[in-house]
């Protein structure tokens, strides 16, 4: 939800989207897409494609045009009405979702002929004395050389505003990696609610680990350059507090991130993010995930 707000460099994007949608064997939502993009780049970033003839021509304005399939799979999930808008109370289930593009080249100003797939796997499991573990595994593959703004950018948010975005790398900067493959994990664990005597402040111990691995093709690399992979593993963990005071179904808390390993930064401090943490409760038996 909040992602956006950290993003420092944003291309111009002008997008036709058809898109249809069903449900299916009561429990899945596939649904078909035909997407025609014009997006321009607006910082000093330049794409040299790899030309048959050795010549290289800077690009900064590209046009893409694309078909696809793709499909959520939620068992048992259930859903309550507010106001006109149905918000999903989640499902024990894990949650899968799977979309395939297609990108064709020479169709409607079309120029790139690629291959993208994305997949992501969510789910929590509830333990009787322990709390609630949440996950998220999220996985994507391009099979050929694109500009910046096609390849996939780690989700990162640390900024300016300290508020912490579920399943996001809250020590990685804005657009500091890109890639054409990759796998991310994101691992939330909420223990039980410390009881107080005030409905107030009840606040809940947190623990994090996010993880991810991405790679840029030698073709990616040369063609973009000045892009950054981090095929050797990216880390981060930390500890919050939750609901250190609710009010008004909104609870807020504070926790604190440390990233480490291969692309620790040089100096320590830099390596640490506090953030502010909010949680929604509804009072309808569950949290409703606003990521």
């Amino acid at each position: 939800m909040y992602r956006p707000v950290f993003i420092n460099k944003m291309d111009r994007q002008e997008r036709w989207q058809g898109l249809v949608s069903w449900r299916m064997m009561r429990f899945a939502q596939p649904y078909v897409f035909f997407n025609k993009d014009f997006r321009s780049i607006n910082d000093s970033y330049r794409y040299f494609p790899n030309l048959s003839d050795g010549e290289f021509s800077p690009q900064q304005d590209f046009h893409f045009t694309e078909v696809g399939v793709g499909v959520r799979y939620a068992f048992n999930e259930k859903y309550v009405r507010l106001n006109s808008t149905d918000v999903s109370m989640g499902t024990k289930a894990p949650v899968i979702s799977a979309k395939y593009t297609r990108g064709i080249q020479g169709l409607l100003d079309g120029q790139f002929d690629y291959n993208r797939i994305d997949l992501k796997v969510s789910g929590q499991l509830r333990w009787r004395v322990l709390g609630r573990t949440q996950f998220c595994v999220t996985s994507g593959y391009i099979d050929t050389e694109l500009p910046r703004t096609a390849l996939f950018n780690a989700p990162a948010t640390f900024g300016v505003i300290p508020i912490e975005v579920d399943r996001s790398f809250q020590t990685m900067r804005p657009n500091e990696f890109f890639s054409d493959q990759y796998s991310h994990l994101f691992f939330k664990h909420s223990f039980p609610k410390i009881r107080t005597g005030n409905e107030s402040i009840q606040p809940v111990i947190v623990l994090y680990t996010n993880m991810g691995i991405g790679n840029l093709s030698a073709a990616n690399q040369s063609s973009s350059p000045g892009l950054h992979e981090y095929d050797q593993g990216y880390y981060e963990s930390g500890l919050g507090v939750d609901n250190i005071y609710s009010a008004m179904y909104v609870g807020i808390g504070l926790n604190a991130m440390y990233r480490y390993g291969p692309y620790a930064l040089d100096y320590y401090l830099d390596n640490w993010a506090l953030n502010l943490t909010f949680t929604f409760n509804l009072n309808f038996n569950g949290n409703v995930s606003l990521d």
